[in-house]
């Protein structure tokens, strides 16, 4: 191996070192996150189907679009931030000065930090609202037939 190789990999092993384990605990903890909340979104869109394929009306047609809409724009949201979160494990990997990659590194988690917490606050609050839209019509429904 010529001298210019081996430094470069020793550049490239000192910085993938330069990533701290809670860096790597905290990208490991948001991955399976998101792919909790895109199983969760799968499990209620195919909930939003057997509505759909439903005979008697179980939600009106406004209230489908706007839950089937809010599911797609979360799962999106949620593969986009995956996609950073991969990009985010290679880092420190790409830059050649080390205090440059742990500058944008610290950039990079902090930002997603924040919107992983947005993401996961929202759907929190999306899977609430179509819960709870879904009891009320049902009860009503079952008020009406009464």
């Amino acid at each position: 191996m010529n001298d210019k190789l081996k430094l470069t990999c020793r550049l490239l092993c000192a910085l993938k070192e330069s990533r701290t384990a809670q860096e790597d605990f905290e990208t490991s903890c948001w991955k399976r996150s998101m792919a909790f909340i895109q199983e969760e979104l799968m499990h209620l869109d195919n909930r939003l189907s057997d509505i759909l394929n439903n005979k008697r009306k179980l939600m009106a047609p406004e209230k489908v679009s706007y839950f089937r809409h809010s599911f797609l724009k979360s799962d999106e949201r949620a593969r986009i931030l995956q996609h950073e979160l991969t990009e985010v494990a290679l880092l420190p990997l790409k830059s050649c000065c080390r205090s440059m990659a742990s500058i944008t590194l610290a950039d990079k988690m902090e930002r997603l930090r924040s919107e992983i917490a947005e993401l996961e606050s929202g759907m929190s609050k999306l899977k609430q609202e179509f819960n709870r839209a879904l009891t009320i019509h049902v009860m009503h429904q079952k008020l009406l037939r009464q």
